[in-house]
């Protein structure tokens, strides 16, 4: 058995003083394993793998016996480091990465029997690459207009398919594991979206470098707000599998919003306070910021709509119609102070959904395009 503790990232505020004295750096990832603290990825995974129960000895996860693992551990450090020099510097980095990321197809090419680095073989190989690879398709198509990960072929939408076919025809075998990385219901949980990544990347990393291209800014319009409409599908962002399954990702945003209601509501009632201090250097987190108490009653209500129209199986003209007869209703939704006010705390809400902490990645899109329904209907 084991416990989870979230500790913030430097940019997002202070450590715990519990969590210090375990590990005085504050480096993360960070666990403590038989009384010893283990401060790095590859330690941690290495530690539990020897484990006499881990995960080596109940699934064929353990890939150190293969003699194409080093091999390719050193390759993922190699694109790891090119992501971030392209990432955060110029575009003379551009090649470099390129040749890595032509390199990482190769050793996938290699693995004629299956989509994983070891062919059928899932293993801690795989794991090592998800995040970074996951990160480097969100983070290079926002900043550089990079596409490398083509349409989900399932679910696309024609658009997607023309957009973004020649990154599958490019970087075919990636995108194969891609996709058999997400049938995988223990990553889907830990998968982000494109948004979360482009906005949480930046202060980690002390800045990201952007290209300025039509190409780059029609795909960082896309991904910050366009997509985030009722039927409109994300059209360079690939979709996970869960979207496939109707109305589960707004039941599932509808949970998860009922279920911590007025924490949510006090967190959205920050879209109006003053700014928290000290203040921390990411752009979206306020940790020390307090609600507005005012515009409490007004945000709770709009909330509960938000949860009906999430559940509801009405036509969205009924929905707009019950949101329209409560806002000539209300007292407060007729001053015209108190609607711009609800309309700044429900887009403080909006901008601030993190994927997957908050909920997945279709939820998301769910939970986005109600509060910009609401916010339009509240505007106009």
């Amino acid at each position: 058995s084991y416990d989870i503790q979230k500790i913030p990232m430097a940019c997002y505020g202070s450590k715990p003083a519990e969590f210090l004295r375990d590990q005085p750096s504050g480096t993360l990832p960070a666990a403590v394993l038989n009384g010893r603290v283990l401060g790095s990825s590859d330690g941690i995974i290495a530690q539990v793998l020897d484990l006499p129960d881990g995960p080596g000895a109940v699934c064929d996860i353990d890939a150190r016996d293969d003699p194409r693992c080093r091999m390719l551990l050193d390759l993922e450090r190699q694109h790891f480091s090119a992501w971030l020099r392209w990432l955060t510097g110029g575009e003379t980095n551009k090649q470099i990465f390129v040749r890595t990321l032509d390199a990482v197809e190769n050793a996938l090419a290699q693995s004629k029997d299956g989509p994983f680095f070891l062919g059928n073989r899932f293993s801690f190989i795989d794991l090592m690459y998800a995040p970074f690879l996951e990160r480097m398709a969100a983070s290079l198509a926002y900043f550089k207009g990079f596409i490398v990960k083509g349409p989900t072929p399932y679910l696309s939408t024609l658009s997607q398919m023309d957009t973004n076919l020649h990154a599958y025809q490019r970087y075919p075998h990636l995108n194969k594991w891609f996709l058999a990385m997400e049938q995988r219901p223990s990553y889907v949980a830990t998968l982000s979206d494109f948004y979360t990544h482009a906005h949480d990347l930046p202060v980690q990393l002390g800045g990201c470098v952007r290209l300025e291209s039509q190409q780059a800014d029609a795909i960082r319009a896309d991904i910050d707000k366009n997509a985030w409409r009722h039927g409109i599908l994300p059209k360079y962002e690939p979709l996970t599998p869960t979207h496939i399954h109707g109305t589960l990702p707004r039941l599932e945003a509808a949970a998860r919003l009922a279920r911590n209601g007025p924490a949510v509501a006090r967190f959205a009632a920050r879209g109006i306070s003053m700014p928290g201090f000290p203040p921390v250097r990411a752009e979206l987190a306020d940790p020390n910021a307090n609600a507005n108490e005012s515009i409490l009653p007004t945000i709770d209500a709009l909330l509960r709509l938000i949860v009906i129209r999430l559940r509801t199986d009405a036509p969205p003209d009924k929905k707009d119609t019950i949101i329209s007869e409560w806002l000539a209703t209300s007292a407060q939704a007729k001053e015209r102070t108190a609607a711009q006010d609800a309309v700044k705390c429900l887009s403080y809400l909006r901008d601030r959904v993190g994927v997957p902490r908050d909920m997945s990645q279709p939820a998301a899109f769910a939970l986005r395009a109600e509060c910009n329904s609401i916010i339009d209907l509240i505007s106009s």
